[in-house]
This record gives structure tokens, sequence and C-alpha cells, in this order.
């Protein structure tokens, strides 16, 4: 196997991905304008970079991660430097960005869900502190 370019986006921060519940790869990253991007491989096509559906703005990358029953969850902190996740809500949904209550950084990085369906989220503040909420399902 070998590396292909996934053809028009320009970003320079880390990308993030996770498969869908039907096996969509999802890839989501953050460009030049500060707008988290999404795009879509349901075969061996890329659809194409879109805006994510939820606006959102961010100067750090963003995190995804499986959630219970297999939805895909995206976390990104704000330009107010508080972390958010917004999750899918059926085939093409997405749910409105939600505050994670006390979460605050800027680079997310989802460790893992918890057999109870909390996730454990790990995030680096300014002042070089990781910080981990606990986030349990809506």
């Amino acid at each position: 196997m070998a590396w292909k370019l996934i053809p028009g986006a320009s970003t320079t921060l880390p990308v993030a991905m996770a498969y869908a519940r039907d096996g969509e790869l999802l890839v989501f990253h953050v460009g030049t304008d500060q707008i988290v991007y999404l795009n879509r491989r349901p075969a061996d096509t890329w659809l194409g970079w879109q805006k994510f559906p939820q606006p959102a703005q961010t100067k750090y990358a963003v995190a995804a991660a499986n959630g219970p029953g297999g939805n895909v969850i995206v976390f990104h902190t704000g330009l107010d430097g508080k972390l958010y996740q917004s999750g899918q809500d059926g085939a093409d949904g997405w749910t409105p960005w939600e505050l994670l209550d006390g979460g605050t950084g800027n680079t997310p990085r989802p460790s893992r869900w918890l057999p109870t369906g909390a996730a454990w989220l790990g995030a680096t503040s300014a002042a070089a502190r990781t910080s981990t909420p606990t986030r349990s399902p809506s």
C-alpha cells in the first residue's frame, strides 16, 4: 500500500479520521481559514472537501473518535479556548456543537470510550497542562 494525496486540502495541522458505522471513511481538517472541513470516502473515491455541516472555527487540530453505537464524534477547541463536540445524528446529520463542561485546551485527543459510554478526552492547555474531562453519552 502506498500513500496517496487527498486532493484539495490545504492545512498545516494534523488531520483526524474515523470510520462511520457504514464503513465510510471520514476525514476532518482545519483549513488555513480556521474553518473545520470534512471529506468522505464511501468507496474508492473521495467526495471532496466541504465545510463541516455545523460551522466551527479553531486555530488547533480537531480530533475524531467512534462513540457508543459507532457514531463518529468530532472534538475541537473554539476560538474562545473551550472544548466542543459534535456527533453524527443519522446517516448524514450532525448535532450542533456542544460545550464540554470545564474543558479548556488547544488540541483535543480522544483517548478512549469506556464501557459505560463515557469518553476520556485529553487536551493540552497553553500552560502545557493536560486536562481530561469525562463526557457521558447524551
